[in-house]
């Protein structure tokens, strides 16, 4: 039999050149960009006929295994891998490292909602003994009337070891009793077998949104009479197929009222959720009447579809692609393999009615096909279709021209006459336009007309009439309200994003249930009862601007005898320095991942009033702006003429990004270079994540958490929550304290069009007598 070890827990975490912390496995944190886990593992007396798997559930987002510092693999984001590491361990202590990837990653960062990083799901080490299950799949072909279907069960034996003659059963439970039941003797070989069932099963238990009934598949795997390996899982009997323009679930014409919900919860938890608050999300939108909920944008814990199983709410997955660039390096291949991971792990699913390939993705290349190929190969009866906001006529050439199975728009707009952004474009008309295929508005709503009940009333009238309509009348297969909770999104700003929140959930990232959530339910109601036509209005919401700064006291004692802050004033003041912030300030908008919005830094990360301490620290931080380094202000000087031991420099991040969002680690960003009266000078060489990183904590969609090794945070400022929050950074330089400083000299290296804009807003020495 197998055993099963939990690598969960308390782990070793640093950054690059960082000291060991300790976090909790499974967790997310704010992005650093690259950091490695750490953790020891014992292994008592390992037999020699004994296979050892490690498991991982999921990271965000790419990731890198060693087992006792042997390469085993890379991971990317949200899904399961496993490595076999048999020949890499040994009787004893043996060691992991991971090293994660999180905004520094090619695949899965975005703008789209705050990103975290870490290893976000369970970790587990697996040892077996003798031939195992490795996966099953289940599939069902029903009768006209659904009062028989056609079973295929096909199981996957691995066997590491020499072949063997074994039995092969299983059972199929429904309430608590045994449904089907069959076996076979086979002769396993050494790896892989397949071994196939067919049966028929009569007056199957259907699963539906209304009768979720749900049995256990068990699987066993026996030699002489004896268990070596078992595996259960929830299986059920249901069809989801697409007929003309609509859906049919168990023959029965079925309206998808959904919802879109991310995996996420609170401030600063990410995607790593609890059971119970996973029930509590679903308990939630089935007290909504939702029938179905579009799993957005990435895999989802595989804990989310058993629950969607066994509560009846029809679900969607999708790969993690989010206004992605199919030409840009690896990014296909990487979705492909995310999704057959996916697949893989959930094809057997009750819940599951389709595939989504991507989010609003340009059109370009054969990604969808191939996509399609992949979900088809492994899952030949489920749909495939991709969530797209793309001009209408373009997608219906296009999902026609790669085979997609059904139409997908994302209806945003503040009336239902008014849905297609640049182009006029009514609910009518883009029903009008597909119909030869069902049309599903996979989002629609947000933060157009949250909470406004008068514009959400038109929507109401449009949707329950296209709803009821049928063929050829122009119809509406299905929607998802965008979306379920509030969630993080630090650049989209007002109106839809409030103190970096995008505000358009029917609860919020607490599940406290808002006005919103009731509207829906009415809607859903109304859905399944024709509703009365509702007059619409206008409504604007006001906007406002946040101002904080928040000094960080140092924690750890020092002395601030004769200390002495320097003044920067004439630098500061110099037309050179004035002429550089403006073209510094100028050239901060940059492209976010999307490749269709700008970040906004209209104010940067100055100081709103003169700053004199920093806890016991005397400083001299100017009201205003920095002094900044960049191509147009590359050197500049500091006369002290003061016997010094210690230089305090306030500052220590680049502008407007750094790392771990701009530049490799341990590139080099600028000198200090401290000039003595007697000629002799000492040189400190300042690096990327080592001396400086980020001035904003904010990158596309996320908050970050930017940490250098040998620089503390000191100071947050916040202008506007969704664009501009920046920290202030303090390093400490020891000199010769035997010898008078003449001057600092500070000078930008690296080429003339170097990544890094150095900021320096302070300095204070610690003086010494002689």
């Amino acid at each position: 039999m197998k055993t099963s070890i939990l690598l969960s827990g308390l782990w070793d975490w640093h950054i690059p050149g960082g000291q060991n912390q300790k976090i909790t496995v499974p967790s997310c944190y704010h992005c650093v960009g690259d950091a490695y886990y750490e953790k020891d593992f014992e292994i008592l007396n390992l037999p020699t006929h004994q296979k050892v798997v490690l498991r991982f559930e999921g990271i965000h987002y790419e990731g890198h295994v060693w087992v006792n510092s042997v390469d085993i693999g890379e991971m990317f984001p949200y899904c399961r891998y496993e490595f076999d590491i048999t020949d890499y361990i040994k009787t004893g202590t043996n060691h992991i490292t991971v090293l994660v990837q999180d905004i520094t990653a090619e695949f899965g960062p975005t703008s789209g909602w705050e990103d975290y990083g870490g290893i976000s799901r369970d970790v587990f080490l697996y040892c077996y003994d003798d031939a195992y299950v490795l996966e099953t799949q289940w599939i069902t072909h029903f009768n006209g009337d659904y009062t028989a279907a056609d079973c295929e069960l096909k199981v996957w034996i691995e066997n590491p070891f020499t072949p063997c003659n074994a039995d092969v059963c299983y059972e199929i439970i429904y309430n608590n009793s045994v449904y089907l039941s069959g076996n076979t003797g086979i002769d396993i070989k050494e790896g892989r077998n397949e071994i196939p069932f067919r049966f028929h099963a009569v007056a199957p238990p259907l699963w539906s949104p209304e009768l979720p009934n749900i049995c256990e598949l068990k699987i066993r795997v026996m030699k002489n009479n004896a268990i070596v390996d078992r595996k259960t899982e929830t299986i059920g009997f249901r069809e989801f197929k697409a007929v003309g323009t609509r859906f049919y679930l168990n023959g029965k014409d079925t309206v998808l009222k959904g919802i879109c919900r991310h995996e996420m919860w609170g401030e600063h938890q990410g995607f790593t959720l609890s059971k119970e608050q996973i029930e509590r999300d679903f308990r939630l939108i089935k007290q909504l009447g939702a029938n179905y909920v579009r799993l957005v944008h990435y895999p989802h814990n595989e804990y989310t579809l058993e629950v969607a199983d066994r509560m009846g709410i029809m679900v969607s997955e999708e790969p993690g692609l989010w206004w992605s660039d199919f030409r840009s390096g690896r990014m296909e291949e990487k979705a492909l393999e995310i999704l057959s991971r996916t697949v893989h792990r959930d094809r057997n699913r009750a819940c599951l009615i389709f595939w989504l390939l991507f989010n609003e993705c340009r059109f370009a290349g054969d990604y969808p096909s191939r996509g399609k190929k992949v979900c088809r190969d492994l899952d030949p009866t489920r749909l495939v279709s991709a969530a797209n906001c793309m001009d209408i006529d373009d997608t219906k050439n296009y999902f026609d021209e790669q085979g997609l199975d059904f139409y997908t728009y994302h209806a945003y707009g503040y009336r239902p006459k008014y849905i297609g952004g640049d182009r006029p474009l009514s609910v009518e008309d883009a029903c009008r336009c597909f119909k030869d295929k069902p049309l599903v508005f996979t989002e629609w709503g947000g933060w157009f007309i949250h909470n406004n009940v008068n514009l959400i009333n038109g929507f109401k009238r449009d949707f329950v009439k296209f709803m009821h309509n049928r063929s050829p009348e122009p119809n509406l297969a299905g929607i998802a309200w965008w979306q379920f909770q509030d969630i993080y999104q630090f650049y989209r700003g007002l109106p839809g994003v409030v103190d970096g929140q995008l505000s358009d959930g029917l609860v919020d990232n607490e599940r406290n249930i808002k006005p919103m959530y009731n509207q829906m339910s009415d809607l859903f109601r109304l859905i399944d009862e024709p509703a009365p036509p509702v007059a619409l209005m206008s409504s604007s919401a006001p906007a406002q601007l946040i101002c904080n700064c928040k000094i960080i006291e140092p924690n750890f004692p020092f002395d601030n005898r004769n200390m002495k802050a320097l003044s920067l004033v004439n630098l500061l003041q110099s037309s050179e320095q004035q002429f550089a912030w403006e073209q510094v300030l100028k050239n901060t908008a940059r492209r976010s991942r999307a490749g269709h919005h700008s970040y906004v830094k209209s104010i940067g990360p100055v100081i709103p009033q003169k700053i004199e301490s920093i806890g016991r620290i005397p400083v001299c931080l100017e009201k205003g702006q920095p002094l900044v380094f960049s191509r147009d202000y590359e050197c500049a000087e500091v006369i002290v003429n003061e016997m010094v031991s210690e230089v305090f420099f306030f500052g220590h991040v680049t502008y407007c990004e750094g790392y771990p969002a701009l530049g490799k680690y341990g590139d080099p960003v600028m000198n200090y270079e401290f000039v003595y009266e007697d000629g002799g000078t000492d040189l400190f060489e300042l690096k990327n994540g080592i001396d400086f990183s980020s001035a904003s904590m904010l990158c596309d969609g996320s908050r970050m958490n930017p940490i250098s090794v040998n620089a503390f945070r000191v100071i947050e400022l916040t202008y506007e929550q969704d664009w501009e929050h920046y920290q202030i950074c303090w390093q400490t330089c020891s000199i010769n304290p035997t010898k008078k400083l003449n001057r600092i000299k500070m000078q930008l290296v690296g080429p003339g069009e170097t990544l890094f804009t150095p900021l320096v807003y302070g300095i204070t020495v610690k003086t010494t007598f002689k």
